[in-house]
């Protein structure tokens, strides 16, 4: 959490995150959540970022990989 009461902010956040470290010939995989809520000068907010991606790595010897990444952040906070 973070307070201060000279900049009228009390939040705090929160989060998690999944992952599957792959090796050639297998996939990996990252999920990532977080969440900010709390009060500050104008009132309550409430924000989240979310993070996703998945790979494959190719068991050849110059290792080529292909990777999809998604991110999301809501706005109006930090």
């Amino acid at each position: 959490g973070h307070a201060s009461e000279e900049a009228h902010r009390d939040f705090s956040m929160v989060g998690t995150r999944l992952w599957k470290n792959g090796e050639p010939g297998q996939f990996e995989y990252e999920i990532e959540s977080a969440y900010q809520f709390g009060d500050i000068a104008e009132g309550y907010r409430f924000a989240h970022f979310q993070h996703a991606e998945v790979g494959y790595t190719f068991d050849l010897d110059w290792k080529p990989q292909i990777l999809l990444r998604m991110d999301y952040a809501a706005p109006g906070f930090d």
